[in-house]
């Protein structure tokens, strides 16, 4: 398959990437600094990706941005930029990628939206609004899938935020990602042994 890749320079996405080439599907991989480049946060920017690329089989997104901070100093720009960023980009991708995309379509929640920490109130609702567009989405897409891949925290990530040696590896978590793609139908997939 010829899989577009959108947060490829990422942790997980870069993992992703070695994933679906190790299983033989084609990568077009983009992130922001990428050419042809797109950002979340600028949905022409999604509308000029796809006019760049053409068609392809399936588009995952292993990128959004959304904020940690205490519920009760949350600002509105806290909770502006993951709505913006990490939900609508996503959500974008999906809309604007119906003519572009043929079969499968996977998204980035979270295992927040089922097991929240403190200090994620904005990151839980993101991720729980994901599986619910993931979930309506499906019954307007016939003949075609979308997935909503609920990550934990990943290794890697926690060890660059000095929280030790925490959560799924990104090698680990991106396997679940060649699963979402390759599945007969689609549903929200949680991280084996994160399970919500």
């Amino acid at each position: 398959m010829k899989v577009l890749l959108v947060g490829s320079t990422g942790v997980i996405g870069g993992a992703v990437a070695d994933a679906l080439r190790g299983a033989g599907h084609e990568v077009v991989g983009v992130s922001r600094s990428s050419t042809p480049a797109v950002d979340l946060d600028d949905p022409p920017s999604v509308k000029k990706l796809y006019a760049a690329i053409g068609p392809v089989d399936a588009m995952i997104c292993a990128a959004g941005t959304a904020k940690f901070g205490p519920m009760a100093k949350s600002t509105d720009e806290l909770f502006r930029v993951g709505i913006v960023n990490k939900l609508m980009g996503q959500v974008n991708l999906v809309r604007f990628g119906l003519d572009s995309v043929k079969g499968s379509f996977v998204l980035t929640g979270g295992l927040l939206a089922h097991k929240p920490w403190p200090n994620t109130t904005a990151l839980a609702m993101v991720n729980a609004g994901l599986e619910g567009f993931t979930r309506a989405a499906a019954l307007e897409l016939p003949g075609r899938r979308i997935t909503c891949v609920c990550p934990p925290l990943v290794r890697e990530t926690a060890v660059k935020l000095g929280m030790g040696e925490q959560g799924a590896a990104a090698a680990d978590v991106a396997q679940v990602y060649v699963r979402a793609l390759e599945a007969d139908s689609g549903s929200t997939l949680f991280v084996p042994g994160f399970e919500g």
